[in-house]
């Protein structure tokens, strides 16, 4: 009984992998007599291929990655660990040899993306200032910012005064046991007194008061 044409092919494959594998060591090597005979013409062909596949091949390459997403994080890790130093200077030598390059297409970049990079760098920076400002030492950095913006000059280090700031208590006008605010101020928010009148630079810190004795005492 002749054999169909799906059977014909299914045998067709099984012939062709069991010669693949017999041969697997000859195939290669012929390929790479081949692509080194034929390096432009190869490199131009899969360029063609690319650019006439390009979405195709972009689609792909997104499924995977996404199907494969920690895996391939794992790897990548695992190889940069393993190979850091090869890393390295294979990206310095690149980037030496290839310096304008690198310089005109990242210019490029930016000016055809301009608005997507404004963008992204606006939410990273609102996301990270609103990260840090949650620690310990971005509160700290924030609040003498603040008080570098009202003209605030201490008689020490800023470092020193904000210990000072923590230290402190009781306002020193009431007495009244003061809290932090860090957005709003209520009348027991604790607050840097200062002396407006010293605009030269010099220290013009009054003392640590309630918001209700700062804005008491005025200016």
């Amino acid at each position: 009984m002749p054999l169909t044409e799906e059977e014909k092919k299914k045998r067709k494959s099984e012939s062709d992998k069991r010669y693949r594998e017999k041969n697997k060591e000859k195939i290669n090597k012929q390929k790479q007599e081949y692509s080194k005979k034929n390096k432009e013409r190869e490199k131009e062909r899969c360029k063609l291929w690319y650019e006439n596949n390009k979405e195709r091949v972009l689609k792909k390459a997104i499924e995977y990655y996404e199907t494969n997403k920690e895996k391939i994080r794992t790897n990548t890790k695992e190889y940069y660990e393993n190979n850091k130093e090869k890393i390295g200077k294979n990206r310095k030598e690149y980037r030496k040899q290839n310096l304008e390059q690198i310089k005109q297409t990242q210019k490029e970049y930016r000016e055809k993306n301009k608005d997507k990079i404004k963008q992204k760098q606006k939410e990273y920076y609102n996301e990270y200032t609103k990260e840090y400002q949650q620690t310990p030492e971005g509160k700290k950095q924030f609040r003498i910012a603040r008080w570098k913006y009202q003209k605030i000059v201490p008689p020490c280090t800023w470092d020193e005064f904000h210990d000072e700031w923590e230290k402190a208590t009781n306002c020193a006008d009431c007495d009244v046991v003061m809290t932090v605010g860090e957005r709003y101020n209520t009348p027991t928010t604790k607050c840097p007194d200062h002396d407006h009148s010293i605009t030269d630079g010099s220290p013009n810190f009054r003392g640590f008061v309630c918001h209700g004795c700062n804005i008491r005492r005025g200016k």
